[in-house]
Formats: C-alpha cells, structure tokens, sequence
C-alpha cells in the first residue's frame, strides 16, 4: 500500500504519485498519478485499481486522476461506504482548476448529477473606471468613455446592447444589486434592464416604451412568459435602480431613486398584491408569506444590463453593484473566494435496488449516459446547456471534451472504490472537411434556405446525394418541408458538385397542375426494368402521409410521378403509424424483392409511450406493398436512454451476414424543450429482430471543437472499402449542412466484443 506521507501537513496539499499510466483503450486503469483537490489529503490510501478514504468528518473529500480524458469513453468502478448516509459518486470531465465539471453521486435511493460550478463572490463591484474584464456574453460593443459605460445605438448589434457579470453571488444571503444611471436619452421604442438571473428565471426592472417611455415597472419571467408591476412614472435623465431578494420569503422588490431628495422608493414587488397574474407557483416555490420564491435551489444570481432599441439612443452607467446583505456607497473590493459547491441538473429516484454499488458512465460526444449496477437510470445531452441563451450560445461555448475524472464522498466513514474501468470508445470518424455539402444555394434559389440529405447511392462508378431544398419564401415550405429535390455527383465521394439542371424533380398537383407541395426525398433505388425510381413523403393538412414515388430514366432523372404512384399510406386507428410515415429508406434485398424500413407516428392509446418508431415493409414488383404483421419492429429504447423519446429509421444497408440500420433516435431535455437528435445504428439478420450497437449513438452530438453541436440526423449509408460510410444532417446554429463519417470494418465485426 503506498500511503501520502505528509512532509508538513497543511502546506502540501496537492500530492502526486508517479508511475507509467495506461491510459488509451485500457480496460483495467491502475491507479496512479492521482491528486486530492478537495478535503484531507491524509484520509487517502491509494492501492493498484483501489482507492480507500477514511473521513473522520462531513466534509467533501475530492480525488481526480492526474491525466485527462476526451472523445468518447466510459468509465465504471465499485464504490462502498461504511455510512449508509454518505453521499458517493464519480467526478468528471473536470477542467484543470476545478471550474468545470460534472459529479454523479448516489445517496440511499437516489442518484443526482451536478455541475461544479465556480466559486462565488460576496460582492461584485465595477465603477467602469479600468477596463470591463468583469463582464462576458457581449452582444454589440459598449464603450468606456471618461471612466463611464456608454451604451450607443452606434455601438449596437441589431439594436442591442447586453453584458453579464462574468462571476455570480451564491444567495445565501440576503441579495442587492443597484446601477446607477448618469444619462439616459433617445427616441422610439426601447427598454433598459437591470437584471438578477439565475440563466433560466429572471427578476428584471425595466424602462420602456415609445420615446424612451415614460415609466418603470418590475418585471418577471419564467423564459416563457413575464409578469409586470403597475408602471411608476419617471422623469429626469439621471437615476438609480436596485433590485433586493431576501432570502427568507423568496419576495424580490424594484426600487428607485429619482435623485430628488426622496430616497428609495418601490416600483414593485414579486408579493401577490404588487405584480400582475402573480399566481407564479410553476417554476418556484409556492406562495408563503405574501410572495413567490422565484428563485429554484442552487440557483447562482448574475447581473445583466442591457438596452435594445430601435432608433437613436444613449445611455451613461456611472457604477453597477451587486451582493449579499445591505450595499454600501464605499468602494470595497471583491471579496476572496469563499465557496465552491455543485449546482443539481437532474435526479432520478432509484427503486428496488438493494446494493447501489456499481456506477457507470458511458461519454459518446456531448451525451452522457448513467447506470446503477449495470442498469441504464438516465441520459443527459450537453449537460452545460441550462437555458435557451445557453443553447444557441452552443457554437461559442460547447460541451467540454477533455477533463479528468474521479471520485467523491461527503459524510463521515470509510469509503472504497474498486475494479476501476476505463476504456476509449470507436466510433464513427468524421470527415475532417465536413460538410460536403454546403447548407443552402445562392439567394433566390430553390436551395436558398435549407437543404436536407435524402439519401446517398453509388451507381456505376459515381457517388449521388439526393437532397430536398427548401426556399426561403415562407408562404410556400413551413417547418421542415421542402418542394424540390435536387442531386449533387461525386467521383470520391468526398467533393460533390450539384447537379447542373437542378432540381431534378418538381412535384406538379395533379389537379391544378400547378407546382406545389411541401414533402421530403426518401431513397432512390433502380428497379428490375431499367428504370430509376425516387420517393418521397408527402406532407398533407400537417400530417405526413402518404409515401410516393416518381419515375426516371437515369440516376440524374428528370422524374415524373402521378398520383397512382403510392407506396404505403397511414394504417388504421390503432396501428403504430396511424397518424404520420416519413423518414424511410428502400433496397432491394437478397431474394430480390424489394424492403422498406419506415418511420411512423400514432397517438392511440395502444402506443403509449408517444414517439415515433420504426416499421417494415416489402414488395416483390414495386408497386403492391405489404406491412410486415409484427410492426412496429423497432421501437424507442428502455426509459432513461439516450433514444427513448423517439425513433426514426432513415437509411440500411447490408454488409455480410447482418443489415445495418442507420436511424434518428433522441430523448427529450430535461433542462430546455428540445429533442437532441442523434444517429444511432443496429443490425439484423432478417430486418425484424434489431439489435443496437453497445455504444450508441453511433454519430453523436459533438463536445469541444466539433463542428455537429446540436444535431446530427437523416442518416443514409453506403458501402465502402473499409467498412461503412454514413453521410447525414449535421451542425451547429446556422451551419447545418450535409456531411459524411466513416465506420470501420473492425467496429462492425467487433460488435459483441465492445463491452
């Protein structure tokens, strides 16, 4: 056993032991070269694969390996505590400083993730005499100017000006924040904010109104919708404004100061008499002593100011103070770091589990997935993104890749970890110069706003991606739909260049015979005559149905379709795709017909849990199609999984013995209300009995500097030398576009040998 033997104990505090660390796609990681970040370094023992803290008290005690990890892994290991009490978990994804990270932790019947948050300051001060390093998340350009801030409609980005305190107040404590407002001018309509926010709530004073308004009022939101005090009328250019939480009723109260000798005098409060349809139970705590808690546990306060306008405006801040108990005129400084704590993202209640020992934490890209004795609890996708500001932020600030890990205890015993497992994961690899395919085509185009990959095919010695564009004329494609599928060729399959004569297929309404018709490319496939075939699903008073076909006599068409050209339409009221089919991919199969893997939608009571699912279709000529009788065959995974919310089939392929199926799964965000999106892959012998890979997604969502940071979806396959090439729909905010990945021979001939 090699035991710290403290030189001087309280002066050594991180400690290190040395030796050669197995760390790359190593399945048993000896434990070596570990560093205790947090409590007594001496409660610590380190043996091969082991870990041993005696902790005498009830404080934290931290340790986090000495080297880092990324990309895709998982991690697994047996904890134990003495104390039944004790709060026992894994550390991960820890930056170097212990400013960010995540901790998995499991207290009797109840695991919870944390996000490590920064340490908190008392008091946050800025008089804009220096510089503004303070501050982060600037949107247009605000000025210091003669030891002012200056907000000018000159300086703005689409008429706003914002900043946010780079550092926030941990309340508990009483909560003042004030600015004061030197000159404040402009016409048309605008507003200007004093903000105290925990990123999801806010509690806002505010001016507004046309030639710069004429009055201020306490206003309160939840994200969704807001709540205001009656207006209190203001005049003058000079002012202050401060907003107080006190920390015992959960009530925030607005001031003013006019600067006429009056001193303070209240806008509003969150008290129920004082703000409009104040019934705010949804998103704090009900309503005690005359008011409402907005604030939700662990919520960390920022102060934001901000200005929007439209027109001409100026604003001169003379200081801004924000922090705990009653603020002061004085200039004090910014107190020392005083805590670090971890701020609750989610829990899930634990049941009928009598040894809560083995924890296991499976990384693919930004999806973390968590189990309990081998068991799948829940799934969380960029755990960093709190708030919808934080979601389209995503591009700047992502989901960390790389940090270490490590293990946690609070609560007084002796606690062991055991049977340490780490391993890389292979999964799919990105074409280094994604996309291949631009988002949109030039302005005015049928491509000028989106296009959606359909599917790709190698014919002959040419690589086609089919793709739906959508224009950016919304009286004619809503949603996602398009109008118009167009091709793009490839002698690589890496550089392809659109088809000159795009689009290659319109869709003509059979009765006006007009161009319309919003729907979206499927697969294209040659039949048995020569002939090329191109389908498509419509989509019809807002449901998707049915699935079509068009003719051509080359890959590059033109197509024509008629009316009579139905593949399959929605089922009867209780089958699995009585309300929609959409996404959907066609092959011809080894005996020669044809099959079909479809996505459908129904809201009968039958198919509880909703979601879209994955069902099976086959013809022997292409024009008579029979549903399989055991549809749906693939349906969404086990609650808590990354693919429990729905299932989307999009693009198979066989490969040897097995057919792989390539298809969107998603499970719905806990923080914000939105699905992520990803592809996950699974294989069968006869396209009824599916079974997914062990690591999925197979293409996730991207941590770090990736470029997929929101979705990655509309998967269609091809085969290639070494293995299978994916191509998809991928991105971030504002650059979602088509590009491809690869997967390796060996990942698909390995698959029971993943675990």
């Amino acid at each position: 056993m090699n035991k710290y033997n403290l030189v001087s104990k309280g002066i050594i505090y991180f400690l290190y032991y040395f030796g050669i660390c197995a760390l790359v796609n190593s399945e048993n990681y000896h434990v070596n070269n570990w560093m205790v970040t947090k409590g007594d370094p001496s409660a610590w023992d380190i043996e091969k694969e082991k870990l041993k803290c005696v902790s005498i008290d009830e404080s934290d005690q931290w340790i986090l390996s000495g080297n880092s990890v990324s990309s895709h892994w998982y991690l697994d290991a047996q904890i134990h505590s003495s104390n039944p009490d004790a709060s026992k978990g894994i550390l991960f994804t820890m930056d170097q400083k212990n400013n960010h990270g995540y901790y998995l932790s499991i207290k009797r019947k109840k695991l919870s993730l944390s996000k490590i948050v920064r340490s908190a300051k008392e008091k946050i001060i800025d008089d804009f005499e220096n510089n503004l390093n303070q501050w982060k998340n600037f949107q247009g350009n605000p000025k210091l100017e003669n030891g002012k801030l200056v907000f000018e409609e000159s300086f703005a980005e689409n008429g706003t000006i914002e900043m946010l305190t780079k550092d926030f107040i941990y309340p508990n404590k009483d909560i003042l924040a004030q600015v004061h407002i030197k000159e404040f001018k402009g016409t048309g309509g605008f507003q200007v904010n004093l903000d105290l926010t925990d990123g999801k709530n806010f509690v806002r004073i505010q001016r507004r109104g046309g030639a710069w308004g004429s009055n201020v009022r306490l206003f309160v939101n939840d994200g969704m919708r807001g709540w205001n005090s009656r207006p209190v009328d203001v005049s003058g250019q000079e002012f202050r404004l401060k907003i107080s939480y006190e920390r015992s009723s959960g009530i925030f109260t607005g001031y003013i100061d006019k600067l006429d000798d009056k001193g303070w005098t209240i806008i509003g409060t969150t008290a129920k008499s004082q703000v409009s349809f104040s019934t705010w139970t949804k998103i704090g705590f009900p309503i005690s002593g005359g008011g409402t808690t907005v604030l939700p546990p662990n919520s960390m306060i920022m102060a934001r100011i901000h200005a929007f306008g439209v027109n001409t405006y100026k604003i001169v801040f003379d200081s801004l103070t924000i922090g705990s108990d009653k603020l002061s005129n004085s200039k004090y400084s910014d107190s020392k770091i005083h805590i670090k704590d971890t701020k609750l993202i989610k829990s899930w209640p634990l049941k009928n589990y009598q040894n809560r020992n083995k924890l296991k934490i499976l990384k693919t890209g930004g999806t973390y997935a968590f189990y309990v004795n081998d068991l799948i609890i829940g799934t969380v996708t960029n755990p960093s993104v709190e708030t919808l500001e934080d979601f389209g932020n995503l591009n700047k600030n992502p989901e960390p890749d790389e940090g270490r890990y490590g293990f946690a205890f609070e609560g007084k015993g002796t606690h062991n970890v055991s049977k340490i497992r780490f391993k890389n994961i292979a999964l799919a690899e990105k074409y280094h110069s994604n996309p291949v395919m631009y988002p949109r085509g030039p302005k005015g185009s049928w491509d000028d706003d989106m296009i959606h990959n359909s599917c790709i095919r190698k014919f002959d010695d040419k690589y086609y991606i089919y793709y739906t564009g959508r224009s950016s004329d919304p009286a004619k494609h809503l949603h996602n739909e398009g109008g118009r599928i167009g091709a793009a060729v490839s002698t690589d399959g890496f550089k392809f260049i659109p088809y000159k004569r795009n689009p290659i297929f319109d869709y003509i309404d059979s009765t006006s015979g007009n161009l319309g018709g919003n729907f979206q490319g499927g697969a294209v496939e040659q039949l048995n005559n020569g002939k090329y075939v191109l389908t498509f699903t419509m989509r019809n008073a807002n449901r998707w149905r049915p699935i079509k076909y068009a003719l051509g006599d080359s890959p590059l068409g033109p197509f024509y379709s008629s009316e009579k050209y139905i593949i399959i339409d929605t089922g009867n009221a209780k089958s699995f795709d009585s309300e929609h089919i959409h996404l959907h991919d066609i092959r011809r199969l080894d005996n020669g017909n044809y099959g079909m893997l479809y996505t459908g939608f129904s809201i009968a009571e039958e198919q509880k849990p909703l979601g879209d699912r994955g069902g099976l279709a086959t013809s022997n000529d292409f024009q008579n199609w029979t549903k399989h009788l055991k549809n749906p065959v693939f349906l969404p995974g086990v609650p808590g999984s990354w693919d429990d919310g729905h299932v989307r089939p999009k693009g198979f392929v066989k490969y040897e013995q097995y057919y792989y199926m390539f298809y969107e799964g998603a499970h719905r965000s806990d923080q914000i209300s939105y699905f992520f999106d990803q592809v996950g892959m699974a294989r069968s012998k006869d396209l009824i009995k599916w079974e997914r890979f062990p690591f999925n997604p197979i293409l996730p969502i991207d941590a770090g500097s990736g470029r997929d940071k929101i979705v990655t979806q509309w998967p269609s396959a091809i085969l290639t030398d070494t293995g299978i090439a994916v191509f998809y729909w991928g991105g971030g905010s504002g650059t979602v576009a088509i590009s491809r990945a690869d997967i390796k021979r060996k990942i698909l001939l390995n698959w029971e040998k993943q675990n």
